[in-house]
């Protein structure tokens, strides 16, 4: 079952009306009491320290924070770690602190272990129909997604054993020079063969074929807001694949398809339905029961209806997504039926009409 995930509010501790310099200073306490320099090879620490400044990165920008406000859908994705620390930088002086932050990616490399791709996200598309659309409803989805091996806890490796890398040596990064003339230009770049860290594990889990993660089914439910739309789209973070390596997880992003109804069609939240009267019933009026997503309802049809003509059961339509109390209308538009095949009687009780100038 799907885990109830903090709001960006509560992350970073401060209430949906703080000021920017109040939200400012509550990231800046939490960033530094979990910054990976001050917590050295503590997983939940890195975490805290990713969240913290994932749900600062949303709320100091006032387009992003709207957004969030608004559909709480808005996932920022970080390509690698120095984005996390940038924003920290901008927040923080690191100088009004008695330790040190090392921002270069060569100097992180004690301070994290080997750090995995990102997982990629999962796109699932749901059907559904108009009565979940008018009550909201919980829906079980069962899928594959890529877990972390348990053989190797992720790693990819049961030995953990780790070799020099031959490209750099052990230095995590590659330096390159260029000679002009007398000028001597040199570049340092991370080792890709390593990815910065100097050393290479082996890969020998065979469970995962060291990769650290495993395809296996996953089921999570998934609650439908009364009023929900094709353009309200699920984001569930960390619901997607496991990165490789014990890489942060994607996200699990479901699209919802309501499926077309026999009777009614919708438009915004109003339900339109044509009903089909016979011409007596049009001529002379009475009153028909007919079906609405909310059950029977008795109307009474008017003398001389027309084809066409359309009568409004107000508040008898869909709810509104982001205001349930307003509710929209059931449309009725009659269709006369013309008899096609009439029986003898019919035909002169017809003409009987006719003389008298109907």
């Amino acid at each position: 079952m799907a885990r109830q995930r903090k709001s960006y509010y509560d992350i970073l501790g401060v209430p949906k009306d703080v000021d920017a310099e109040k939200l400012r200073q509550a990231y800046c306490r939490l960033a530094v009491k979990y910054h990976p320099d001050k917590n050295p090879n503590d997983k939940i620490a890195e975490e805290k320290f990713r969240e913290v400044t994932e749900a600062y990165e949303v709320l100091k920008d006032p387009a992003k924070r709207h957004q969030y406000n608004v559909q709480d859908t808005y996932v920022p994705i970080y390509s690698n770690y120095d984005d996390l620390f940038n924003i920290f930088k901008q927040a923080v002086n690191p100088d009004a602190f008695n330790f040190t932050f090392n921002t270069s990616p060569f100097n992180n490399a004690s301070a994290f272990s080997y750090r995995g791709r990102r997982g990629q996200d999962i796109k699932i598309t749901l059907d559904i129909g108009l009565d979940d659309v008018l009550t909201g409803a919980k829906k079980v989805i069962k899928y594959k997604r890529y877990e972390k091996c348990e053989d190797c806890s992720g790693l990819g490796s049961k030995t953990n054993d780790k070799t020099t890398c031959s490209k750099c040596r052990g230095a995590g990064k590659i330096v390159s020079t260029i000679r002009h003339g007398i000028i001597i230009i040199s570049n340092e770049s991370i080792c890709d063969t390593c990815n910065g860290l100097g050393y290479s594990i082996t890969m020998d889990c065979g469970a995962c074929s060291g990769k650290g993660i495993v395809l296996k089914e996953n089921i999570v439910d998934v609650i439908i807001n009364p009023g929900i739309t094709e353009s309200n789209d699920v984001v569930m973070k960390y619901y997607g694949h496991c990165g490789e390596h014990n890489g942060i997880s994607g996200s699990l992003m479901i699209k919802f398809r309501i499926k077309p109804h026999a009777h009614f069609v919708r438009q915004g939240n109003d339900i339109l339905h044509d009903v089909n009267i016979p011409f007596t019933l049009a001529a002379l009026g009475g009153k028909i029961s007919i079906n609405t997503l909310r059950g029977q309802h008795e109307i009474t049809i008017t003398p001389g209806t027309k084809c066409n003509q359309i009568m409004t059961i107000q508040k008898c339509g869909l709810p509104d997504f982001d205001n349930p109390r307003k509710v929209g209308d059931h449309v009725v538009r009659f269709i006369v039926d013309v008899p096609q095949n009439l029986t003898q009687k019919q035909k002169q009780l017809i003409n009987e009409l006719s003389k008298e100038g109907l």
